[in-house]
């Protein structure tokens, strides 16, 4: 039962979410690595963040998309961008491959980037 509840709600958040990260904007079938960013260290802290940001605010009003890196622009966006390691060379590396082959940003993400 518990395992349905999960599933049913991975499947919510993720449907809300456009199958995009929230963070990055990789969309879900294009998710290298994205799963290597949250470590079991700061797990809550990011979830809490997940809460605070994603329930009430735009990715726009934290971060600014700029020659393929994430731009913190408040001091929320700047404590999740330094936790995900939105810029490591990685990271960027990831979204460029994407952006090569037109798969990043796709529409839902770019619409959220301007939102």
């Amino acid at each position: 039962m518990a395992e349905r509840v999960r599933s049913e709600l991975r499947q919510r958040v993720a449907a809300r979410a456009d199958y995009l990260c929230e963070y990055c904007l990789i969309a879900e079938e294009y998710r290298f690595s994205v799963a290597k960013w949250i470590t079991l260290s700061v797990s809550n802290m990011v979830e809490r963040q997940r809460q605070t940001i994603w329930l009430t605010d735009a990715w726009a009003h934290h971060f600014l998309f700029s020659e393929l890196h994430i731009k913190p622009v408040t001091e929320i966006g700047e404590v999740t961008a330094r936790i995900l390691r939105f810029n490591d060379s990685e990271r960027v590396l990831e979204r460029q491959a994407l952006r090569d082959v037109h798969r990043y940003p796709n529409a839902s993400a770019s619409a959220r980037m301007k939102s």
